[in-house]
């Protein structure tokens, strides 16, 4: 007789559901191209004869939906990592931990404002080589990067190249600059027909200019039955994605997975997509923004189980192949030793009894970048019995799986609550977290946290106020959920490596949220610099002389074999604006080098010799 395997039967029927989920086919399905819409000269039109504001809080919906998964099984071939060093970020007024302050932002200033017809705002915004873009469930704003407006557009005008195929009221919006093909890309949820069904809009603007023309496509996600809600974007160098969370009669069903071709959404082309649909269980997959120029796949992660075991897990799964024939998989399961509760919890603010909602457990911003996928999400502290939220912090090896970090910024005496953060991620792996931060003393105010790349691992910075609340806040229209969020954005300055991080606030008129930006620069790590003697530099990894300098460097390195070493420059882009190889002996080498083409700014200089690769930084500043 065969041996019976002892596994759990849970286990294995789950195994055969992911196995066969990871193993399901993609649909083609065919696509809508609207006409070409040129932002700035349809906002000009606004101005003159401006939209009428409607009321609306369709979006309530949230209170209604039902047979979200939970407390999903953990199979046993999980991968488990210790968090060993300290990792709680303490955000507690109390706190007597000495910590590094986080930069003050260069400036801030106002984004768009409550104008009481729209709860929640679901806030997104990006950053490009010349304008801030920022999109609400209101209407979308074209700013400066000092704050000056450039453009303002409703919703129903900027999709009118779908007016023949979709129309509001829409839901959701996001929008994301690339810098590898310096194109804006945006989404939303809106209804196909008046009446429904829903449909799920993708927008390409053909230059790197948010207030010129853009493509727009619509895919219809079938009967009324059906809600798409919580689309999210992401994209890398094949594919655009974006994933839904599939609602039938109001009960979760699957998640939607819809694969765009890259270049055919581009060059105004598309005519059909990709779409896969998960049945296993998944909810809120989000794809990652993919910054590394050679990645070929494109990556999600989700929310998977906050505690089995006392550990709190999480899942990756991948989109392979070619162009045109891509794959999904599910991946796997990885979990560290410090879980939370699934639990959504609402926050108590200063003044009143009534409290925000603060948005349940979503897997929001995935960024790939540097080999590692980053990550940030609401999580519930302590795990089993929570008393408030909190943000944590992933960074996951792509090769392997491996978790490198994971973080907490949290108050363990829950006296500050954190929500809905987004994050962004340097060539340099420095990081900006930036998200909401409320409290029984506070009133919701916008926050962000800082750590450099050579901080100590799994730790940010002290969290920084940069917008404080002014009043409390508490807007239903009728419903039964105080809504805040869904959304928050940061993002990297395409033209100096900056951050910018767009979050929401309370204003000081009573019952009214308001959005605000925050440029941010993340100050250099100091760098050895020696005009001494050649003895003096042995054993120094490497150091740029002189620093700051006019654009001509002498590298000193000190190299532990001869042979051939390739020197690469980026900026805080991750564009390559040097590279060159050179011959180096045994012992200390002294390299010119001339990059005065390049302009002021802070550069990343790698050496690789064979195995060994070294780092630094050094500023051009004529």
């Amino acid at each position: 007789m065969k041996k019976i395997s002892t596994i759990p039967i849970a286990v294995f029927i789950l195994f055969l559901v992911m196995h066969a989920a990871a193993q399901s086919p993609g649909s083609a399905t065919s696509i809508k191209a609207g006409k070409v819409i040129n932002l700035g000269e349809l906002a000009k039109k606004e101005l003159l004869q401006p939209p009428a504001v409607v009321q609306r809080d369709y979006e309530e919906k949230d209170d209604e939906l039902s047979g979200i998964p939970t407390k999903k099984l953990v199979p046993t071939d999980a991968k488990l990592y210790q968090v060993m060093a300290d990792y709680v970020t303490n955000i507690s007024a109390s706190s007597q931990l000495p910590q590094t302050a986080s930069p003050a932002p260069i400036r801030s200033f106002d984004g768009l404002l409550d104008n009481n017809a729209i709860i929640p705002p679901d806030l997104g915004g990006a950053a490009g080589p010349n304008h801030l873009f920022e999109t609400l469930n209101s209407q979308y704003r074209i700013y400066n990067k000092t704050g000056g407006t450039v453009a303002t557009i409703s919703l129903n005008s900027f999709w009118s190249g779908l007016s023949g195929t979709g129309f509001g009221p829409f839901s959701d919006p996001h929008v994301v600059f690339d810098s590898a093909s310096g194109r804006w890309l945006a989404c939303i949820m809106g209804a196909k027909t008046s009446s429904g069904p829903y449909a799920i809009f993708l927008a390409v603007s053909l230059t790197n200019d948010p207030t010129g023309s853009w493509y727009e496509y619509s895919l219809a996600t079938g009967s009324s039955a059906f809600l798409p809600d919580y689309p999210l974007l992401g994209y890398n160098k094949s594919w655009i994605v974006i994933t839904t969370n599939d609602f039938k009669n109001s009960s979760f069903l699957r998640t939607r997975i819809i694969v765009y071709n890259k270049s055919k959404a581009l060059a105004g082309t598309l005519t059909s997509a990709t779409q896969f649909f998960d049945s296993t269980g998944t909810f809120t997959l989000s794809p990652a923004e993919t910054l590394d120029p050679l990645e070929k796949k494109e990556y999600f992660l989700t929310d998977y189980n906050g505690n089995s075991g006392g550990n709190g897990y999480v899942q990756v799964c991948t989109i392979s192949g070619k162009a045109g024939s891509p794959v999904y998989k599910l991946g796997p399961i990885v979990g560290v030793n410090s879980p939370w509760s699934e639990t959504s919890l609402d926050a108590p603010q200063l003044g009143v009894s009534k409290k925000i909602y603060t948005g349940a457990t979503k897997m929001r911003t995935v960024i790939v970048r540097n080999g590692s996928i980053w990550a940030t999400h609401t999580v519930y502290l302590p795990a089993m019995t929570p008393t408030h939220s909190s943000t944590d912090f992933w960074q996951i090896r792509t090769s392997d799986n491996a978790v490198l970090q994971y973080g907490l910024i949290d108050d363990p005496t829950a006296a500050l609550w954190t929500s809905y953060p987004s994050l962004a991620v340097t060539p340099h792996n420095d990081v900006l977290i930036g998200s909401t931060m409320v409290g029984s003393a506070i009133y919701a105010s916008a926050v962000y946290s800082y750590r450099n790349g050579t901080d100590a691992s799994n730790t940010f910075r002290s969290v920084y106020t940069y917008q404080a609340g002014g009043n409390s806040y508490y807007k239903t229209f009728g419903g039964t959920r105080n809504r805040w969020g869904d959304f928050s954005s940061t993002s990297l300055d395409p033209l100096n490596g900056t951050f910018w991080t767009l979050q929401e606030y309370a204003l000081p008129t009573v019952n009214t949220w308001g959005t605000t930006w925050a440029n941010v620069d993340h100050p250099l790590t100091p760098v050895a610099i020696n005009n001494s003697s050649v003895a003096l530099n042995t054993g120094n990894n490497l150091t740029v002389m002189p620093n700051p300098g006019k654009g001509y460097f002498t590298l000193n390195y000190q190299s532990t074999r001869q042979g051939e070493a390739v020197i690469t420059v980026y900026n805080l882009t991750g564009n390559i604006v040097y590279n060159n190889k050179v011959s180096v002996s045994q012992g200390l080498n002294r390299i010119n080098m001339d990059i005065s083409n390049a302009g002021n700014g802070t550069y990343k200089l790698t050496i690789q010799n064979g195995g060994q690769v070294k780092q630094t930084e050094f500023v051009i500043s004529k």
